[in-house]
């Protein structure tokens, strides 16, 4: 069976959602992305050594060999619930990555460094020590007293200094009090950005300040001379931070706004340049620059127009810039009745002037048309709105209807999938009237084992019906992470679920599921015994005894139960077990024993269904089997749980009903008819006013 983590797709939804001009991660990214958080749960589940962990291991490592072959380092930045690697932040909704990005921030990490010399151990190792929870095994690895930080030569760790910051939302020098999307999101970037600017140097030598004040947070960036991994999550943050501005804009009243504004403002220029022309990258650039004009000051939207300028060799000439710096009074301290006017066309202006920095050759024209534009608009004019985007699942209808893909259309499946309507996305598939070669493509990036790990992520919240149809198109390539999951889960529903699912696979994954018997929590040791047990054979040469004897009895119980159903393990199975000290494996011998046992057993029954302390289930389960043995040592104790004797003139009578007198009277029937003193019992019983108790002796005895 080809084990999914060999070659993982890459993962739908793993950058932020797509929308108009956003940069998505690339497929090697997304992918290294993926294997990093396979291999990382694979090391929590598997101890060192193990098969599956070697595996995931060298599909990582691998991975990592292939990035590096084409970049000087890997760089990832760490957020509370996204990562950021080449200044694309991943999407807090995808449950995988969101899953890594926590564990690597429960570290207290700010980010991590791979170089390219990189060793197979010092990853193994890394990724050995994340896995241990920081706050009851160890120190967080971020901590600069941890001695992890540059504990490998090839795998640098960088950490983040919540412990030294100090974050004061509303305070008397920003002025107004801050709403709830400064407590939320935007306070959490705030504090994510200046922790990694103030970040201390891993020899502590530039402790950081008790306060996150944006001109410190500035000096601190300018200070830090092209550091990649530093740049790299600044700008992650900046990105983010741009586009929460964009989302929810308060231009005067936000307290996000005003300290991103502030450290805009703070920053040398040729610092600003250097975070913009980082990677290069145009789009990106323009991306954030307009997300800026939406909700940044009017001081740091400028700030960022000349710096993105320069940073794009994009020539703005000094008339320009006057026009666009008058305007910048006006709506800073204008009059009230142009105040609002001019922000709204500034920002417009800086709009469409960085929307045509895209064009491979910009027309002078239309630079012209900008200045001729901003000279006659009135300020107080408000301009028209926009157009609207295409939908996504239209985008996909129309790629298979003409059997055409593009870029667009994988970005358009990519936002679908992120936004929790991947089920969409496979009905427009599914029902494709013809399959052409445009529905396959997208059917294979859209169905693969690392969408099919992500779905079974979040234990809290599995779409079952999803996982049903992505596991159908798969097929045995389902098996893997069915069976991780499975292995995995803790709540009773969902691996009952699991259980149903991966169990109609059949005996063909009976190899896997052994393989997962050794090395690991004690769950996951009883889910595989309780999968074993669903299976009509069991691979060659595999023995359930010696999980007869685990510590745990819940791993003790479903072992047992393949036990008893060895015909040459089952009489010393059945002994073992009611010697148990767990009562409920000593219920479950007993209830096996009913349906025969070696007559050796008999004393032990019948000790325990003599004991009055003993729950009335549980001896009547012990009156059931001993009968069978038909032991002459057996009937007082059969008597003695079905009549009483003495009592008004010294007749006999029946014990009120209860499970040993039913289980006694059914014994009785069933092996004693013939004896006298058990006549007396049947009779009383036959006499009865009790169905209950009539019924008893008729289903053992067969009589009327």
């Amino acid at each position: 069976m080809t084990d999914p983590t060999a070659a993982p797709p890459p993962v739908a939804g793993s950058a932020a959602p797509a929308s108009a001009g956003q940069q998505v991660l690339s497929r090697d990214l997304s992918t290294f992305l993926v294997e990093f958080s396979i291999a990382l749960h694979k090391n929590q589940m598997y101890p060192p050594g193990h098969p599956h962990l070697n595996t995931a291991l060298v599909g990582f490592n691998d991975r990592i060999r292939a990035l590096l072959a084409t970049r000087p380092s890997i760089s990832i930045g760490v957020a509370r619930k996204q990562l950021v690697i080449e200044g694309v932040a991943t999407d807090p909704e995808n449950p995988l990555l969101r899953e890594l990005a926590l564990k690597l921030h429960r570290h207290q990490l700010g980010a991590v460094k791979i170089m390219p010399e990189v060793q197979d151990f010092e990853v193994a190792e890394f990724l050995a020590l994340l896995v241990q929870d920081p706050y009851r095994t160890t120190e967080p690895l971020g901590r600069p007293a941890s001695g992890n930080l540059r504990r490998w030569e090839n795998l640098w760790l960088f950490p983040l200094a919540y412990d030294q910051l100090e974050l004061i939302e509303g305070s008397e020098e920003e002025g107004a009090a801050t709403g709830p999307a400064d407590r939320g999101r935007g306070g959490q970037l705030w504090v994510g950005l200046a922790s990694a600017a103030l970040a201390s140097d891993a020899d502590g030598a530039h402790p950081a300040p008790a306060a996150a004040d944006p001109s410190e947070v500035a000096k601190a960036i300018d200070d830090h001379h092209g550091e990649k991994t530093y740049d790299q999550v600044i700008v992650g943050y900046m990105l983010q931070i741009a586009d929460e501005l964009k989302t929810n804009p308060n231009p005067e009243g936000s307290a996000l706004n005003r300290r991103v504004s502030r450290l805009v403002s703070s920053l040398r220029p040729e610092t600003l340049k250097r975070l913009l022309e980082m990677g290069g990258d145009t789009h990106q650039r323009s991306r954030f620059v307009l997300d800026a004009t939406q909700g940044m000051a009017i001081d740091a939207v400028m700030e960022l127009v000349k710096a993105a300028a320069e940073a794009g060799s994009q020539n703005m000439s000094s008339s320009l810039v006057r026009l666009l710096n008058k305007l910048a009074v006006h709506a800073e301290v204008g009059v009230p009745e142009t105040r609002e006017g001019a922000n709204r066309e500034l920002r417009e202006h800086v709009r469409k002037l960085v929307t045509g920095w895209d064009l491979d050759d910009p027309n002078p024209n239309s630079y012209t048309d900008i200045l001729e534009q901003m000279s006659r608009d009135r300020p107080e004019r408000p301009t028209p709105g926009g157009g609207h985007e295409a939908e996504p699942e239209r985008l996909i209808q129309m790629a298979v209807e003409v059997d055409g893909l593009g870029e667009t259309v994988i970005t358009a499946l990519d936002k679908v999938v992120s936004e929790g309507r991947m089920g969409a996305a496979l009905d427009i598939l599914e029902k494709s009237p013809r399959r052409n070669e445009a529905t396959m493509t997208l059917l294979d990036y859209l169905v693969s084992p690392a969408r099919l790990i992500a779905l079974l992520a979040d234990e809290t919240n599995i779409d079952f019906d999803l996982v049903d149809r992505v596991s159908r198109r798969l097929g045995s390539l389902a098996a893997e992470p069915l069976l991780d999951a499975y292995a995995a889960a803790e709540q009773r529903a969902v691996r009952r679920k699991l259980h149903d699912r991966v169990s109609v696979i059949g005996a063909g994954i009976g190899d896997h599921v052994v393989v997962r018997l050794t090395g690991t929590p004690w769950y996951v040791q009883r889910n595989m015994l309780t999968l074993l047990a669903s299976m009509p054979t069991w691979p060659e040469g595999f023995s359930p005894e010696a999980w007869a004897r685990h510590e745990d009895p819940r791993v003790r119980r479903e072992a047992y139960r393949l036990l008893f159903r060895l015909p040459d393990k089952r009489s010393s199975a059945l002994t073992a077990a009611l010697a148990d000290p767990d009562e409920g494996i000593e219920r479950l011998a007993l209830a096996v024993a009913t349906e025969g046992c070696p007559p050796a057993m008999g004393p032990r029954l019948e000790n325990v269904a003599a004991d009055p302390t003993r729950s009335p289930e549980m001896r009547a389960l012990a009156i059931r089997a001993v009968g069978g043995l038909r032991r002459t040592e057996s009937l007082p104790i059969l008597l003695e749980a079905s009549q009483v004797k003495g009592g008004f003139l010294r007749r006999a009578r029946l014990h009120e009903k209860g499970p040993e007198l039913l289980a006694a009277l059914g014994v009785l029937a069933q092996y004693w008819a013939e004896n006298d003193e058990a006549a007396v019992s049947l009779a009383l019983a036959a006499k009865s006013d009790d169905p209950q108790i009539r019924a008893a002796i008729r289903r053992r005895g067969g009589k009327e």
